[in-house]
Formats: C-alpha cells, sequence, structure tokens
C-alpha cells in the first residue's frame, strides 16, 4: 500500500517515501520544489493556485484550475517508463465535473508529448476512473472504469513493471493489463495536472479542475 506521506519513509509499507529510487516529489506546500534529490525541476503553465481549505498533508495543496506543470528532464522519465515506474499522489476529485466532455479529457498527469500521444497518463472524474497510454497511433493500453469518489482526497497509484501496468486507488488493485506496444520514450512533453486532450494527445491546454497533494515519480516498481 502506498497511502501514507510519501515523504516520510516509516510510513510507506514498501519501504520507500522519499528514497533513491524517488526522481520527483513534490509536496505542493505553496511551491513546486522537488524535495527528491535527482535535480529534475518543475515550470509552470500560467498560475496554478495552491489552497489551504483542502489538503492532504502540510500547509497547502495543488488547486489545479487554469493550468499545468511541465518537468524539466525527460530523459529520467522516460527511462523510468522503458523499465519500472511508479507515479503515485493524493486528489481531491471535482464532484461537479460529471464526465469526460466536461473535464475536455484533463489529466492528473500525461507523460509522453512533443506532438505525440500520451505514453502513460490518468484521468480521474466524477464516477470515472481511466488509465491509459498510446503509441504509433495505436492504443498502448486502457484501464478503464467506473469509480465513486468521496468528496475527500484519495491515493492514486500507477506501477508499470515487466510490461503489465496496474492502477491502485486507495491501496487497491483496480485494474491491471499488459501492454501491447512500445510506449513512445522518445517523446519529451510530460505535464502534471493537464494534457491529454480528447483526440488523446497531450497537448490541447487542457487542466484538470481537481486538488492535488503529494505527487511522486519512482524509477522502480513499489
Amino acid at each position: 500500500m502506498l497511502r501514507k506521506r510519501t515523504m516520510l519513509a516509516s510510513l510507506i509499507e514498501d519501504g520507500g517515501g522519499n528514497d533513491a529510487n524517488c526522481i520527483l516529489l513534490l509536496h505542493l506546500d505553496n511551491n513546486r520544489t522537488n524535495a527528491s534529490s535527482s535535480g529534475i525541476t518543475v515550470s509552470q503553465y500560467n498560475s496554478i493556485p495552491f489552497t489551504t481549505t483542502y489538503k492532504k498533508f502540510g500547509t497547502h495543496a495543488l488547486n489545479c484550475t487554469s493550468a499545468y506543470y511541465y518537468l524539466s528532464s525527460s530523459t529520467a522519465i522516460n527511462n523510468a517508463l522503458t523499465n519500472e515506474i511508479t507515479v503515485d499522489y493524493w486528489i481531491k476529485v471535482n464532484q461537479s465535473a460529471t464526465d469526460q466532455y466536461n473535464m475536455g479529457y484533463a489529466a492528473d498527469f500525461s507523460f509522453g508529448g512533443s506532438g505525440g500521444k500520451a505514453a502513460l497518463c490518468v484521468v480521474t472524474y466524477i464516477g470515472r476512473f481511466i488509465c491509459t497510454g498510446w503509441a504509433n497511433g495505436d492504443v498502448n493500453f486502457l484501464i478503464d472504469l467506473s469509480y465513486t469518489w468521496g468528496s475527500g482526497f484519495n491515493h492514486v497509484a500507477v506501477v508499470i513493471k515487466g510490461g503489465t501496468v496496474k492502477a491502485f486507488i486507495n491501496g487497491i488493485l483496480v485494474g491491471s493489463t499488459v501492454t501491447i506496444l512500445s510506449l513512445p520514450i522518445s517523446e519529451t512533453i510530460h505535464r502534471i495536472a493537464g494534457g491529454y486532450s480528447t483526440m488523446h494527445y497531450t497537448g490541447g491546454g487542457l487542466s484538470t479542475t481537481n486538488v492535488m497533494d503529494e505527487f511522486r515519480i519512482s524509477n522502480c516498481a513499489r
């Protein structure tokens, strides 16, 4: 289970947290500082407001309303996608976004881009959870299911290992699939709180309207 605050290694059952395998850790406490030692930096498209009203840990959370973050290094994430990767975070789902059309298929995160398809992305909105990816214009994998989100924060984790994609919500496995195609590791645009349009691209200027806290990327299967 990956549901404790990621900075506290003693509270992570897999012995993780901010360890050697953590390549991005955003506490989102009124800043976009990467707490890991990887050197990956985060820049922003427009201003993303922080909120003190809704937070899972610390003093603030990210109120994703009209912007998204770009990650500076594609190499580390692409290498992780090729081998093993875990992406986990806490999300408070917007209860007024009722379907993919209202959301515009805006992703919590979307890796891969540069005019190409998404290598990996997760979309959460009321009543739905989608974890998917594309390669060479074809569906790579798809986990798409109905899910009743509560009004508070939920923990989402996606793990890729040995070509198998597993998705967890609040520590429970909700979907698993074997990838069909090789992930497009040459793509260079990686976003948090945005990307993934209705045409399956990572562009489109889309931003999720959820509230996010404690976002982590690891180059291992946790």
